[in-house]
């Protein structure tokens, strides 16, 4: 088993200050719950070993956990393509659906019908979320989600910036028909905390 890093306090106050972005994104990557919490123990376990290490530096540690969940993810994403080659398993194209929403969504609980319509619009964006080509859904969770600009996704998956400005287009668009579709009025109270508030589950901790 990893051990913690000699300076344990310094190393639990930073994992206390990037879970929540850390696990957000590797839900709205994973698109459920069991593949995300699985991405983020993956994700600390490394940075545990790196700050043991001294190779991790707290200055630059988002960007760094960002960049692990990302291949950890792509690396997750090619054992599912081989396993499918091999043994014809179906793709799960409802994966984000099986996200329970109250441990994902940050906002505030409605009451009556608005949280319905609420939780109806979340499982809905979570399964337009998973539909989108892997290419489209990263540029987007970074941009739309995580607030980064177009040249730091782009330096964070290694593109150039007018491929992310071009993907970041169709992502949304994709998302807007999609939701349009489906809430031809738009929903209560559905934007106010931003559609990307994930926390860490039960095992989302060290």
């Amino acid at each position: 088993m990893t051990r913690l890093p000699p300076d344990a306090e310094a190393f639990g106050r930073l994992y206390e200050e990037l879970k929540v972005p850390v696990f957000r994104l590797a839900c709205r990557l994973a698109g459920n719950a069991v593949e995300a919490e699985d991405l983020f123990q993956e994700t600390w376990v490394r940075a545990v070993e790196s700050f043991r290490l001294k190779r991790f530096r707290a200055e630059s540690a988002k960007a760094w956990l960002f960049t692990v969940v990302l291949n950890l993810h792509r690396d997750m994403l090619r054992k599912k393509r081989t396993r499918r080659k091999v043994l014809g398993d179906a793709p799960g194209a409802a994966g984000a659906e099986e996200l329970a929403v109250e441990g994902v969504w940050g906002s505030p609980p409605a009451a009556g019908d608005e949280a319905l319509e609420q939780r109806e619009f979340r499982r809905r964006l979570d399964g337009a979320l998973a539909r989108l080509p892997e290419k489209q859904r990263r540029v987007f969770v970074l941009k739309g989600c995580e607030g980064y600009s177009h040249a730091e996704v782009g330096r964070l998956l290694r593109i150039r910036e007018g491929t992310v400005k071009t993907l970041f287009f169709r992502a949304v668009r994709k998302l807007r028909s999609d939701l349009r579709t489906a809430f031809p009025s738009g929903v209560r109270g559905a934007g106010s905390k931003g559609p990307c508030t994930a926390q860490p589950g039960r095992k989302g901790s060290l």
